[in-house]
C-alpha cells in the first residue's frame, strides 16, 4: 500500500513551512482555505491511482516506485496541461 507523503492538514502547518525554509524550497500552495492547489493535487493522485496503482499488484516496493516514475516521466509530465506563459 502506498500512502500520500503528507496529509492535507500538514500542508499549512508552521512546522512544514519552517522545514521547507530550512531545505531551501518554496512550498507551492495557496492561502489557507484556497481550493486550487488541493484540487490539482487530488487530480494527480486520482489519475495516478486510476492509471497505475489499481491496474496491477506490485511484488516489491522498488517495482511500484519504478512504475510510478515511468508513468510520471513517460506520460504525466509530457502531456499535462501547462499554460505557455508558465512553461517557457
Amino acid at each position: 500500500m502506498l500512502r500520500r507523503p503528507v496529509e492535507s492538514g500538514q500542508y499549512t502547518s508552521y512546522a512544514f513551512g519552517k522545514r521547507c525554509q530550512e531545505a531551501g524550497v518554496m512550498p507551492s500552495m495557496g492561502s489557507v482555505g484556497d481550493c486550487y492547489d488541493n484540487a490539482m493535487a487530488e487530480s494527480f493522485w486520482a489519475t495516478l491511482e486510476r492509471e497505475v496503482l489499481s491496474r496491477r499488484r506490485f511484488k516489491t516496493q522498488a517495482e511500484a516506485k519504478m512504475a510510478i516514475f515511468s508513468w510520471i516521466e513517460g506520460w504525466y509530465n509530457p502531456v499535462s496541461y501547462c499554460p505557455t506563459s508558465l512553461c517557457h
